[in-house]
């Protein structure tokens, strides 16, 4: 059996060699990080693209961008093109305006969707919400 003999460490290069290394991860994360900003940036001109796209189609198009909690209620914001108000003043839902046209559109959606859950739960003998 043989032994080996260490040498002491020098702690002057394992310093070095340890900034070395955390340079490196450093450049690494800001190099990453910059990619995805790039990409990030690159998706938000796609989706605009499209976004422009969609507006000027015939199709009815309507987007929920988000909605908030308030004091009042719900908030929600809403994206259209002209298509989809042509669409609800078609199927019979008036207003003053486009903003009102949807309005009304989003309360009987709401509507609907209550009157759906509604209906389900009282169709449900063991439903544990009568």
């Amino acid at each position: 059996m043989t032994t080996r003999k260490t040498k002491p460490v020098d702690p002057e290069l394992v310093n070095a060699v340890r900034e070395q290394v955390l340079e490196e991860l450093k450049s690494e994360q800001q190099r990453k990080h910059q990619e995805a900003l790039v990409e990030l940036e690159r998706n938000k001109k796609a989706r605009t693209r499209y976004i422009n796209e969609i507006k000027k189609s015939s199709e009815p198009w309507v987007d929920v961008i988000g909605f908030t909690e308030t004091n009042s209620g719900v908030r929600v914001e809403l994206d259209w093109n002209d298509a989809f108000v042509i669409y609800l003043k078609e199927n019979g839902v008036t207003g003053a305006d486009d903003e009102q046209i949807i309005q009304k559109w989003v309360a009987l959606l709401l509507r609907d969707i209550a009157d759906r859950m509604e209906e389900r739960m009282s169709d449900s003998a063991d439903s544990r919400y009568e």
